[in-house]
């Protein structure tokens, strides 16, 4: 049976020394995860006393974090990312994954707290000295998008578009002209003879 409260990521599991020498001695994502979800103060929903003991909250949302990183937002999709990434088994420390309704239900909590989220995240970075105070973006989802591909242009292409439309416009204006023109000329009586 596996582990579900595991007290450090130093525990004796198959090949730890390769988790080690991987994570632990040189930058990795999983670490700055898992030191993530440990600094946050959320408030997850309540556990039920019954049923076996309930996984520790805060390396299930080290493991989506770092899922997600690695563009991975469906509990299932993350369930099987954890199963074969070094990182995310070292952030586990020998726990296994809970199932995805569980990865599902720890997500939708994260969401309801979202805005606490950011500004958490927002003042650990500025803590670190992350954030210069001069100018701030903000990046948008990473969805990937369903346009057509005629309204996903590069620039080259769609500078060689609108030199096609004004060489058409100036066609077009070139044909009406000389109706343009006889217009200009017609006395007032026949101008509205034409409206009527």
């Amino acid at each position: 049976m596996a582990q579900r409260n595991p007290d450090a990521p130093n525990q004796i599991v198959l090949f730890q020394e390769l988790l080690q020498d991987k994570i632990e001695h040189k930058p990795h994502a999983a670490r700055f995860f898992s030191y993530l979800a440990e600094e946050l103060d959320l408030t997850y929903y309540e556990r039920l006393r019954m049923g076996a003991p309930p996984y520790t909250r805060r390396i299930v949302t080290a493991v989506i974090f770092y899922a997600m990183y690695h563009g991975h937002y469906a509990a299932q999709k993350i369930c099987r990312f954890a199963e074969d990434s070094i990182g995310a088994q070292w952030i586990l420390s020998g726990m296994r994954m809970p199932s995805y309704k569980t990865v599902e239900r720890t997500i939708d909590a994260l969401l309801a707290e979202v805005d606490r989220l950011f500004i958490q995240v927002i003042g650990i970075c500025e803590g670190l000295s992350l954030i210069g105070r001069q100018r701030m973006h903000i990046d948008g989802t990473k969805v990937k998008a369903n346009a057509s591909k005629h309204k996903a242009m590069s620039y080259e292409h769609l500078t060689k578009k609108i030199d096609r439309q004004t060489n058409d416009m100036e066609a077009l204006y070139d044909v009406i002209k000389p109706y343009i023109d006889e217009v200009e000329q017609m006395p007032d009586h026949k101008l509205k003879g034409l409206y009527t």
